[in-house]
């Protein structure tokens, strides 16, 4: 099974955790000393072909925990809570029996799912 769960291409379903924790600074005023706190869940949805290879579907939902956003003209910071936009691959892939070779390929996205126009791409 550890052999299955190290092969990036193997059809295993799994939910990865990031919990990601930065520092920022720059030149406006009381950007210095701002920090962020985004929890990303990713679960990993794989679909076995009856070749031995799989589409893999894995969106990436990022958790603003503590996110600074800077107000208009005043400088000041404030901390939201949000949801940000919903990320995503979708991928083909296996691994050729005879010489072990490993191959994906694919496309990611983007969804605009965020709760605030301050923390989304709007794309």
């Amino acid at each position: 099974m550890l052999e299955r769960l190290s092969n990036p291409t193997a059809p295993v379903a799994s939910v990865s955790t990031f919990l990601d924790f930065r520092e920022y600074g720059g030149d406006l005023p009381g950007a210095d000393n701002q920090r962020s706190t985004t929890l990303v869940l990713q679960p990993t949805f794989p679909f076995p072909l009856e070749n031995g290879n799989a589409i893999l579907f894995r969106p990436a939902l990022p958790i603003l925990l503590r996110q600074p956003v800077s107000g208009s003209e005043g400088g000041e910071f404030t901390d939201e809570t949000e949801l940000a936009d919903l990320g995503f691959d979708l991928a083909y892939g296996g691994t050729d029996p005879d010489t072990g070779f490993l191959f994906l390929g694919g496309i990611i996205g983007n969804i605009p799912l965020a709760t605030s126009t301050d923390v989304g791409l709007d794309q």
